[in-house]
């Protein structure tokens, strides 16, 4: 008994010893700034690049990524995973800095980090610290190629393993050439088409019952083509839902006659997702205040948030609409009201049998609006005009915007909580 309280105390002694080395009260990074369209459009190409290299035929892989087209990846998963981190890169090395935030008695605390890259031979990562605790840069790149071998498989490992001898910091510029088998493309395919059926079999036992999907398209297949409105076929799935005998939950009914709106309207790829195939079914064009689009980015930003959450359906969205401003159709607010009305109607919906049933009843007794009418003189805005009113320090205004339409929609009698 003694022994174990000496082990347990030295136990915590070492625990506390660690994270004070860890563990600072001063940030070394200032927030990152809001993603801007160009930053978007940035890290949108780069990574299709380096998926074309990876999944060619071709045994040669060069790699040539900037420090702008890296740290616009960067941001993307700074916004997304709350996680700051930077690379500086100069002639012949370089630094990447990362700091994760956090709380404790209301004390703002910070883990942070950095790699010193290039500088050494064969070695891409010199030197990391964690808190004043330093790491050999071998150590780490052990560590990220072992993850590598987990989620990518050991032909990726490999490469990853290569670039840490091959890949080096020039002028600016992450460069280097490898060699991939020719059988890394298809390998890769063959593993995500692995991952794909492995999730879909998960997916649709945990959450989504696809004989009830299937029920449910059969009620809406009674819809007359004629009809195009898409809160028809929403409050049809809803009141179908709330006549059916309560096989499942009715928050589970709820999400079911939602895939099956989704499907439906959407695209058949959604019944891929969970399973559901040789199904009768055509596809039906939908609209919301007259605009087919608004229809799609609503019912996409419903699937969205049933199978990942709120926050991550909204920054889709957004990030849409920003990747728009930058050569596509511009971003567009009202294309930003139907995809938060989308997101917000699957969250209420399906949020636990008590909201379930009051959104059944709502749908199947009133008139229902799907978004609420709002005006926006600035809108479609194309890259030079969209940084004119809402770049750089005017990122308040578009801040405000957005709350703007978050209450008008929460406004709206169906996403009230």
């Amino acid at each position: 008994m003694k022994l174990s309280l000496q082990l347990f105390v030295s136990f915590l002694t070492v625990l506390t010893v660690f994270i004070v080395l860890m563990i600072s009260t001063k940030p070394i990074l200032t927030i990152s700034k809001n993603v801007s369209g160009s930053v978007v459009k940035k890290a949108y190409s780069s990574l299709t690049e380096l998926r074309e290299e990876l999944l060619n035929d071709d045994q040669n892989f060069a790699v040539s990524l900037s420090e702008d087209e890296l740290n616009s990846m960067l941001l993307l998963a700074n916004d997304l995973a709350g996680v700051n981190m930077r690379i500086n890169l100069g002639v012949n090395n370089g630094i990447f800095v990362f700091q994760l935030d956090t709380r404790m008695l209301s004390q703002p605390l910070y883990i942070n980090g950095l790699c010193l890259l290039g500088g050494a031979a064969e070695k891409l990562i010199d030197e990391c610290k964690i808190g004043t605790i330093p790491i050999n840069g071998k150590v780490v790149e052990f560590f990220i190629a072992k993850s590598a071998l987990l989620f990518g498989g050991r032909e990726l490992a490999e490469l990853l393993e290569d670039s840490f001898s091959s890949v080096q910091v020039d002028h600016g510029y992450l460069v280097g050439e490898m060699t991939k088998s020719q059988s890394l493309g298809e390998d890769i395919r063959q593993g995500k088409r692995q991952f794909v059926n492995v999730s879909k079999r998960l997916f649709q036992n945990a959450t989504v019952h696809k004989d009830a999907v299937a029920v449910y398209i059969d009620a809406l297949n009674s819809i007359p083509h004629s009809e195009t409105r898409l809160s028809v076929y929403i409050a049809q799935a809803f009141k179908t839902a709330k006549a059916l005998p309560n096989a499942m939950p009715p928050k589970k009914e709820n999400e079911a006659a939602l895939w099956a709106v989704a499907i439906l309207v959407g695209s058949n790829k959604f019944a891929d997702m969970i399973g559901l195939d040789s199904l009768p079914y055509n596809l039906r064009s939908t609209q919301i205040n007259g605009r087919f689009d608004l229809s799609l980015h609503y019912v996409y930003s419903m699937i969205i948030e049933m199978t990942t959450n709120v926050s991550l359906s909204n920054k889709i969205g957004l990030y849409k609409e920003l990747l728009d401003s930058e050569g596509g159709s511009g971003f567009s607010f009202d294309d930003l009201v139907a995809d938060r009305a989308g997101t917000k109607l699957a969250h209420v919906a399906t949020l636990d049998n008590k909201h379930a049933v009051h959104m059944q009843t709502l749908f199947a007794s009133n008139e229902i609006i799907l978004l609420p009418k709002l005006d926006f003189p600035k809108n479609n805005l194309k890259s030079n005009n969209f940084e004119l009113y809402f770049g750089g320090a005017r990122n308040s205004e578009l801040e405000a915007i957005i709350k703007r339409i978050e209450a008008a929609i929460e406004n709206l009698e169906i996403y009230k909580l």
